[in-house]
């Protein structure tokens, strides 16, 4: 057991969880993308339909999509999906809750 973080007791849970830490940038003059709290997935997928990306994903539970790289043009997200045109002119919906991250080539709207 790792004794540098604190034991909190919550109900059903059996492990120790690492201590909150609001972290603040040092230097707020950086090239950073800063981002506004609401700045969730979501959002920003929607805000940039109509780009090419790449979504890579993870299906742990599953041995033939274990990891897969799904890619094409956002046509539309929400709360807990995004639904892409592939190249072959297909439709994919996935599923962000096994999202991993998104590669966009160009800049991004973000705010």
């Amino acid at each position: 057991m790792n004794n540098a973080y604190p034991n909190i007791n919550v109900p059903g849970y059996q492990g120790t969880m690492p201590p909150y830490q609001n972290i603040q940038p040092t230097n707020p003059n950086t090239n950073a993308i800063n981002m506004s709290p609401d700045e969730y997935a979501e959002n920003l997928l929607k805000r940039n339909a109509g780009k090419y990306a790449e979504f890579y994903m993870s299906y742990s539970d599953s041995n033939q999509w274990k990891d897969r790289i799904f890619r094409g043009t956002i046509e539309d997200s929400g709360r807990d999906y995004a639904v892409l045109k592939q190249e072959d002119g297909s439709y994919v919906l996935l599923w962000t809750i096994y999202l991993d991250y998104v590669i966009f080539p160009e800049r991004i709207a973000h705010n």
